[in-house]
């Protein structure tokens, strides 16, 4: 298994925790700076988020079936929807990747 596919396998593993949350509405895979990285990234849009007005990262060691350390930025829609217009930028080199996941 390619380190993608095993990003992918394990995003879908995630979605499937918390796709039940109150709030989500969208998940996206993050491409970061350093692909050969042990790292799947994923964007959470939640209403319920609180909002910063700015994104901020959160790490999870890889753990049990999630093999891979796992970072999230949970953002308000009104933070993502600024994160597409170019007003909030992501951390430096990060990039959109695929929707994941929509409600």
């Amino acid at each position: 298994m390619t380190l993608q596919q095993e990003r992918n396998q394990i995003a879908e593993q995630l979605i499937e925790m918390h796709k039940d949350e109150d709030g989500l509405q969208l998940v996206r895979l993050l491409e970061t700076p350093d692909e050969s990285e042990r790292r799947v990234a994923l964007l959470e849009v939640n209403r319920n988020a609180v909002s910063t007005g700015t994104v901020m990262p959160v790490s999870f060691p890889a753990s049990g079936t999630i093999t891979l350390t796992t970072t999230v930025l949970e953002v308000t829609p009104d933070v993502y929807e600024s994160i597409e217009q170019g007003k909030i930028q992501l951390p430096a080199g990060w990039k959109l990747g695929k929707e994941l996941f929509k409600r």
